[in-house]
């Protein structure tokens, strides 16, 4: 058996097996290969919806936060996380800002400025979104936040999930608190 696969620098996608009659035919590999294969193909889907929207006049900036915090995709889930291996909501937002410009986050809020945006029409690539949440593992009422990936997407560490994912932002529209513009 040998690996194929179209994905640079991996053999993500197929192992090649010789069908009964002696032919090549492609097989996909099953267990991680499988998550490896799902999250590649996540990150490209998200990144051919932001690079195909020509209305969209994001900063450099916002871009690279988006592409940072799609490089965390898959990544767990956890209430006390250690970033860069796993992330909450909060600290996924945070920790993808920091990299594209660092100490813009912090406990104390958003340091120079950022503007608010208050109707979901007019959040914008690389946003800062802010949802009403029934409550974490502790019952506390809270804000969930997410990065606007666009196209109706964001990108959060979602605690029923158990991992960071995608997600339409219509599924959460009705709990929509407000957006921080940062870059």
């Amino acid at each position: 058996m040998s690996s194929f696969c179209p994905v640079a620098d991996t053999a993500l996608c197929y192992n090649t097996v010789k069908s009964k009659r002696g032919e090549a035919k492609y097989a996909p590999r099953a267990g991680e290969m499988t998550m490896k294969f799902r999250r590649a193909m996540a990150v490209a889907l998200v990144l051919a919806m932001i690079f195909a929207t020509p209305a969209m006049a994001a900063s450099s900036q916002a871009k690279q936060v988006v592409s940072v915090a799609l490089k965390q995709l898959g990544k767990p889930y956890a209430l006390y996380p250690d970033s860069p291996s796993s992330f909450n909501c909060a600290s996924l937002v945070s920790y993808c800002c920091n990299k594209v410009s660092s100490g813009k986050i912090t406990r104390g809020g958003v340091s120079g400025g950022a503007a608010k945006i208050t109707s979901l029409s007019k959040v914008g690539l690389g946003d800062i979104v802010c949802f009403k949440s029934s409550g974490n593992e502790s019952g506390v009422p809270g804000c969930h936040f997410g990065i606007y990936v666009g196209k109706g997407y964001f990108i959060h560490a979602s605690s029923s999930a158990k991992k960071v994912i995608v997600s339409k932002v219509k599924n959460y529209s009705g709990r929509f608190v407000g957006a921080l513009r940062v870059f």
